[in-house]
């Protein structure tokens, strides 16, 4: 009791209604993402150090709602974390400025979990995403960054490379294992 104050009593309805329109804690989201997540506790802590980081990472989240979530929020975790963090801090940008929206980095990372692109083509797109605030599949289709993964491509292109250099495949039938550089077929 404070002697110059006089005793407030509040009803609890009000407190429980004032209570609903407070924003969820930074500790009572990483523990979410964690639980929900399955994200390690490092992970967690950095994503909920920042209102507009957490916001970000669950909206990637809800825009790909597949059975392998856990796998997934481990994926944006490491690309907000890593490369779209180091961008941010050199380029001195706030996510919520980035040209990369949610729905840009979901479909970098369904291009990466198809394997139309490898982890290092991800990363070049990625930059390139970041600075112009294109799509990747925009970018990989332009710039001819797609891999080949079907046997059959595989098959053709080394057809014809063995077509192109009839001299070097007669030359290791006969047993030598390294052509000379005449019989190369230029």
């Amino acid at each position: 009791p404070e002697p110059d104050l006089p005793p407030l009593l509040f009803d609890r309805a009000w407190v429980e209604e004032i209570r609903s329109h407070l924003p969820e804690l930074p500790e009572a989201r990483r523990d979410r993402f964690i639980e929900g997540y399955g994200l390690p506790i490092y992970d967690a802590n950095l994503l909920t150090t920042s209102k507009a980081i957490a916001d970000y990472f669950e909206e990637c989240i809800k825009l790909k709602s597949d059975a392998q979530v856990k796998k997934r929020a481990k994926l944006v975790s490491n690309w907000l974390l890593g490369e779209f963090s180091r961008l941010l801090n050199a380029t001195d940008t706030e996510i919520e400025n980035s040209r990369v929206t949610p729905s840009h980095l979901v479909e970098l990372l369904d291009l990466l979990d198809q394997g139309t692109i490898s982890g290092t083509t991800a990363k070049e797109v990625f930059e390139e995403m970041f600075h112009s605030g294109r799509h990747a599949p925009q970018i990989v289709a332009e710039r001819g960054l797609g891999q080949i993964t079907k046997a059959k491509e595989v098959e053709v292109a080394v057809n014809k490379v063995l077509e192109s250099n009839t001299r070097a495949v007669a030359d290791f039938k006969k047993g030598r294992s390294r052509p000379s550089p005449s019989s190369l077929d230029r």
